[in-house]
């Protein structure tokens, strides 16, 4: 499973998750302090839950762009609904994948170091 989330080997899936990691939880974090003072910054959180999500469904269901569901149906409200159904499945899997990328991250620097 980590091999299809986030790379075939461990340097690449460091590599990969280095990337992504540290940013997305200096997001969270801020965001999580911004909701004390402003009402909409943890809308913030559910775009980078969406970021991570989003790149883990295309690789199990293989879609590079949305543009790609929503041309694949003849009818427009059915390509507009299954859309919809795909982004609400990268949002709650992105929640998975960001956990899952947090622990394999701290799992590979321990192997590492």
């Amino acid at each position: 499973m980590f091999k299809r989330l986030f790379g075939p080997t461990t340097a690449d899936q460091l590599v990969y998750l280095e990337n992504r990691i540290w940013p997305s939880l200096a997001v969270v974090v801020l965001s999580f302090i911004a909701s004390f003072f402003v009402n909409g910054a943890l809308g913030i959180i559910a775009i980078v839950i969406l970021y991570w999500g989003w790149s883990g469904v295309k690789n199990w269901f293989g879609f590079a762009a949305f543009t790609t569901i929503l041309a694949g149906y003849d009818n427009l409200i059915l390509g507009v609904l299954v859309g919809l159904l795909y982004l609400l499945v990268a949002y709650f899997a992105g929640i998975f994948i960001f956990l899952l990328g947090v622990v394999r991250y701290g799992m590979l620097k321990l192997q590492h170091s």
